[in-house]
């Protein structure tokens, strides 16, 4: 079978290169361009052999169901809790994502919504914008310095922020399902624990039912009212 003979259905609109490159090799499927999206699903369901979601949609049983002849759902990013991978495993279906692509750039921007929180940026920047600086100073904002950064999830992302975290002389916390060998920063056992101990917590677990509410009334009261999250 030619490249061109495999069809892969996408959910949702990509950049360019992405577009490109499968269509360059497959014969791509836009499901996105279609007045009636899962219509549009039906008539084509038999020659879907790929599928790329998007993070917009949850991919289940009940799209397995419409997909036959479906081998492969290649995620475009690190987390894939909106696709139902052990009921894909039972039906012999693969599930890829891309769990590097994407680290540093995530750790950048975590990095700059800390710094955009403590130094009030997009207030800041509403304020000189309205013209307000005209009148009188914008009063002087919170500072970094001596807080202590609390990491949930100290997976390839979390060391990433912490790395960064690192340059600017913070002291690092994390809570994970265990103690990791070979981390030296300090370890809490329970996620209330680290709320406590820290001034800023950072949320960089996955989503999916074994993540939702984590962050509790109990987590935010340890935190504190002068806490970050």
């Amino acid at each position: 079978m030619a490249m061109k003979d495999v069809h892969i259905l996408m959910l949702s609109q990509s950049p360019p290169v992405i577009l490109d490159g499968v269509a360059s090799n497959f014969t791509l499927l836009r499901a996105w361009e279609q007045p009636d999206r899962d219509a549009f699903i039906r008539e084509v369901a038999s020659d879907i052999r790929g599928l790329v979601p998007g993070s917009h949609y949850h991919v289940g049983a009940a799209l397995f169901d419409m997909l036959p002849n479906l081998e492969i759902v290649s995620n475009m990013g690190v987390g894939y809790d909106t696709i139902d991978a052990r009921e894909a495993g039972r039906r012999g279906i693969i599930v890829t994502n891309t769990p590097d692509v994407l680290t540093d750039e995530v750790a950048d921007l975590a990095v700059g919504l800390l710094l955009a929180t403590v130094r009030q940026l997009p207030q800041v920047d509403r304020y000189l914008r309205d013209g307000q600086w005209l009148k009188k100073p914008y009063p002087l904002t919170a500072t970094l310095r001596g807080r202590k950064v609390g990491i949930l999830g100290l997976g390839r992302i979390g060391k990433a922020v912490a790395k960064r975290l690192e340059a600017f002389g913070l002291e690092i916390g994390y809570h994970g399902r265990s103690k990791q060998e070979g981390v030296a920063y300090h370890y809490e056992p329970t996620l209330a624990g680290l709320a406590k101990w820290c001034d800023v917590l950072l949320s960089v677990a996955p989503g999916g039912k074994e993540t939702d509410g984590i962050v509790n009334a109990e987590v935010l009261k340890a935190l504190g009212p002068d806490g970050i999250l």
